[in-house]
């Protein structure tokens, strides 16, 4: 299955940061927060969809490379 999404940082606290995403740039479908404790992502939806999970995995992925929550960028697989 292929996947497009497209994420940006909405917002970030000490505890959380929440990411908007979706194929659309310009209108994302969802909404996730990570956890930045547990390393555990969940979809505002309530919704764990193969782009949910894609774009979790693709988030998470940078943050371990860089050592900092990315402010946006695109996951294709």
């Amino acid at each position: 299955m292929a996947i497009s999404s497209f994420f940006a940082k909405l917002f970030e606290t000490d505890d959380e940061v929440t990411y908007s995403f979706g194929e659309d740039r310009d209108c994302p479908d969802d909404a996730l927060v990570f956890d930045k404790t547990l390393f555990t992502a969940q979809p505002v939806s309530g919704l764990r969809t193969f782009g949910f999970n894609a774009t979790a995995r693709g988030i998470y992925r940078r943050y371990r490379e860089t050592k900092e929550w990315p402010e946006n960028g695109y996951i294709a697989s």
